[in-house]
């Protein structure tokens, strides 16, 4: 794997911050200059400064949030300085704490021939079972298991195309430089992988393609992208993990529940009108293999649907929805992309959400939705059960 070429990033992540500068513009509580030929955009939590590309691929942005308060819940960690390819790296991180959110703020700076990089433009909250590690100029996510350490690499923005897909088809394979799709050309890229797409918690767009790859003489392996919509840009994340392995895809699941872009203003996102409806879950993708369902209505209620001591379909539930044969009842309601359920006895239960479509190769795409435990144990990653819409 290797960074995507060519690119300048410079973002500034200001949390609570009282340090002046004694520069010609202001903005919130720091003041600064405008480097000359670069543009201001207004952004609703933040500026953003940005030069033109230049024609060859070479262009920088600095992204300035507002400053707000949050609680560090330990000392920032500043790494000791480095030197790594002719740049000297200095890098520091801070847990935080954001209401009943959790996560690390990370901030990487390196300097060298004239010019400086920092990457920060993640909030990110760590996966159960895995580690933030960062190193040089790279943020990655790592986690050790008995077949070895799998990579979750998080990168610097490139410029998008405007189509996610175009972008997939040259970025996949500027990250995996060197392989090859396994029994086939690179030209089925997409013919022969599994595609997902859907927003993140933001409101942001994104695609994620995985395939099976290798190099001559070597192993095969999964490797998968996945790129994000960030107005005229696509960050990008990358991972690999055995064939058969479902390390790196759980912790991607994971991610997408919580992760941010900073400096993005979220985007409203109805979960709601969404949900309403009857989802079932299963063993297997076919109508035969439901085994539970949820009826979710507009009035804000939601029915827990009997189950069948044999194998039943989709006719089977529908039925019981017209007899109102069901098994427990209650009440949901949204607080962003958290689904509270309670029950008629009063008790609660929270669950992170998200909707999104799959697909493999050049099958149909299929509508489906995942929840994860709000209240998640720190020390297992869960595997994520996909609900279909009757």
């Amino acid at each position: 794997m290797k960074p995507i070429k060519n690119i300048l990033l410079f973002n500034l992540l200001l949390m609570v911050s009282y340090t002046c500068f004694a520069q010609k513009q202001a903005f919130d509580v720091i003041n600064y200059t405008m480097p000359n030929g670069w543009d201001k955009t207004e952004m609703e939590k933040g500026i953003q400064l940005s030069t033109k590309n230049d024609g060859k691929g070479n262009y920088a942005t600095a992204v300035i949030l507002r400053s707000a308060v949050s609680i560090v819940s330990e000392e920032p960690t500043m790494q000791a300085p480095a030197t790594e390819k002719g740049w000297s790296v200095i890098s520091g991180q801070a847990g935080y704490t954001d209401g009943a959110n959790k996560g690390w703020v990370t901030l990487i700076s390196a300097t060298g021939n004239g010019k400086m990089a920092s990457k920060n433009i993640y909030s990110i909250t760590v996966p159960p079972t895995w580690s933030l590690n960062e190193g040089g100029n790279s943020l990655t996510l790592e986690k050790n298991t008995t077949t070895g350490k799998r990579i979750i690499e998080l990168m610097n923005m490139v410029r998008s195309s405007g189509n996610l897909e175009k972008d997939m088809e040259h970025i996949f394979f500027e990250v995996f430089d060197g392989w090859n799709i396994y029994n086939g050309s690179n030209n089925q890229l997409f013919e022969k992988g599994d595609h997902e797409k859907g927003v993140t918690c933001q409101g942001l767009s994104y695609y994620m393609l995985s395939n099976s790859i290798t190099k001559p003489g070597g192993d095969v392996i999964k490797g998968t992208v996945l790129i994000i919509q960030v107005g005229a840009n696509v960050a990008i994340i990358n991972t690999a993990d055995k064939i058969l392995g479902s390390e790196s895809e759980m912790a991607l699941n994971f991610l997408l529940f919580t992760l941010k872009i900073n400096g993005v203003a979220d985007k409203n996102v109805d979960y709601k009108k969404q949900l309403i409806g009857t989802w079932a879950s299963g063993s297997g993708s076919y109508g035969n293999s439901l085994i539970a369902a949820t009826s979710y209505t507009a009035e804000g209620k939601y029915y827990v649907l009997t189950q069948s001591s044999y194998t039943v379909g989709y006719d089977y539930y529908n039925d019981l929805i017209k007899s109102k044969q069901f098994k427990g009842e209650g009440v949901f309601a949204f607080k962003g992309n958290v689904l509270e359920r309670k029950t008629s006895s009063g008790s609660s239960s929270n669950y992170f959400i998200r909707f999104y479509s799959r697909k493999y190769g050049n099958n149909a795409w299929g509508d489906v939705m995942g929840l994860y435990q709000y209240d998640y144990d720190k020390n297992k990653i869960e595997t994520l059960l996909p609900f279909q819409k009757l």
